[in-house]
């Protein structure tokens, strides 16, 4: 079978034509003239009781409250606990000895430093700036602007050549250096400004290193703590009651769906969400689940009731289904109002006329390609456009039901056909299974038709269980 069907299929050649309208059906660009009439909801009529109920009841599911589960949770992280860790003096005094590097501010300084190929050059402007010429007009007479020859609030490590580094942060500030020689080019430095070095003290930074130091310790307090909460539960204890001994958090959400949601639609903050919705709505009421392991801390959580899915009452949703029947009104004119404005474009109107008459501009929108869309042509309108011939006119609704976009299609750009191009390459080995599989197809119904193959299902049913495709 391997054998006739290879045969049959693979290496069927591509050919040139199906390639070239596969091209240029992806490459072709068009233009749209185009404007938006919109509709008011004072426009269409008010929805009624009936349509109300009638909206209701054909669209159930928008109309379905989701399953909804009440959740007890715990958590336990560094934050949690850090504030009642205790440190005393000596604590303090050696996490400032073990962190001083960090609360140490190197010196900084802003230059101006100006390139030169030769040491010759650069003595000679050494030589015109002894005599009064300003650096920056120097620096513009080479054709350098202030912004190429100032280095703004550099450390001694920024500056990469070691030479220049050593030279700019022993120059007093205002004062020229000579040339000095670099890896890859003689230099003229001007020192602006310096910053100097600043370490700062214990007591400046006693808040900052107490909230580091609390976190130090309170991150290797978390594991004593995860053993202490798992012997409680195995004890059967609550969860409040374990919370409050062992001083965690504890948050009980009555009502959550899926999507952290609450029954008024309010997002619900929950520790962690991703993570504690999937788990909780993996689990169930009555289930002992395992903590939620963090990177640095646990979430334990269970399910305390699982609320069905239902159909709201038509009570509760009444305004929701108002808004239904008035958005749906609303994109039904709107198909209205374009459709007729097309049909008059295409028996002469100009554009623009059409355009004036609801008080809307033509605008413009240029290279759109069928497979694209943007946040001003939308897929819709994008597929609407590329169904009309070249100068036609189409309608489209626009995302929001509220309007409808009127277009004319301007004059179609197809862009030569290369079949050597890597996109046209790329097109072909997109194209070449679905040609060999179709030839695939054909040849297996030719073969079924020739042979005159028929199937007893009944027995088929009995020996496989299935039924045939």
């Amino acid at each position: 079978r391997q054998a006739l069907t290879e045969t049959a299929s693979a290496g069927v050649p591509l050919s040139l034509g199906t390639l070239e309208a596969q091209y240029r059906y992806a490459n072709e660009q068009r233009d749209a003239r185009y404007f938006v009439v919109t509709t008011q909801d004072t426009e269409v009529a008010a929805p009624t009781d009936d349509e109300i109920k009638k909206e209701y009841e054909s669209n159930p599911a928008a109309y379905t409250a989701p399953e909804y589960r009440s959740v007890a949770l715990m958590k336990v992280e560094p934050a949690d606990i850090a504030s009642k860790v205790s440190l005393t003096d000596q604590d303090l005094a050696a996490g400032y000895e073990k962190y001083k590097a960090e609360y140490f501010t190197p010196e900084r300084r802003t230059l101006l430093q100006l390139s030169f190929p030769t040491l010759e050059e650069a003595q000679a402007a050494e030589q015109k700036l002894a005599a009064g010429t300003d650096f920056l007009a120097l620096a513009k007479e080479r054709g350098f602007s202030e912004q190429d020859v100032t280095f703004a609030d550099k450390a001694k490590t920024d500056l990469l050549d070691a030479a220049i580094a050593d030279a700019a942060f022993s120059l007093p500030e205002g004062q020229v250096s000579k040339p000095v020689k670099g890896a890859l080019a003689t230099v003229l430095l001007k020192t602006l400004k310096i910053t100097p070095e600043h370490q700062q003290t214990l007591d400046e930074v006693k808040q900052k290193l107490t909230e580091r130091l609390q976190l130090e310790r309170a991150n290797d307090e978390i594991q004593s703590i995860y053993d202490a909460v798992e012997d409680a539960r195995a004890a059967q204890t609550s969860f409040e009651d374990i919370a409050a001994k062992a001083g965690i958090p504890f948050q009980l959400v009555p009502a959550i769906d899926a999507k952290g949601k609450d029954k008024d639609g309010k997002p619900v903050a929950l520790p962690h969400a991703p993570e504690v919705l999937q788990a909780a709505f993996n689990s169930d009421v009555g289930v002992e689940n395992d903590a939620i392991s963090l990177d640095n801390g646990y979430v334990w959580y269970e399910v305390r009731e699982v609320i069905p899915s239902a159909i709201r009452p038509l009570d509760a949703v009444k305004d929701q289904a108002r808004a239904a029947v008035l958005a749906a009104k609303v994109r039904a004119l709107s198909e209205e109002k374009a459709k007729k404005l097309v049909e008059r474009a295409r028996s002469g109107a100009k554009l623009e006329d059409l355009a004036a008459e609801v008080g809307a501009q033509v605008q413009t929108a240029q290279g759109l390609r069928r497979r694209e869309s943007s946040d001003t042509f939308g897929a819709a309108a994008t597929a609407a456009l590329f169904a009309v011939p070249d100068n036609g006119f189409a309608s489209a609704l626009e995302p929001d039901g509220r309007g409808a976009r009127v277009m004319q299609s301007q004059p179609v750009l197809l862009p030569p056909f290369d079949a050597n191009s890597p996109e046209a390459k790329a097109i072909a080995e997109q194209l070449k299974p679905q040609v060999e599989d179709n030839i695939l197809s054909a040849y297996l119904a030719a073969l079924e038709n020739d042979a005159g193959v028929t199937v007893n299902e009944t027995l088929w049913r009995n020996i496989s269980g299935q039924q045939t495709n």
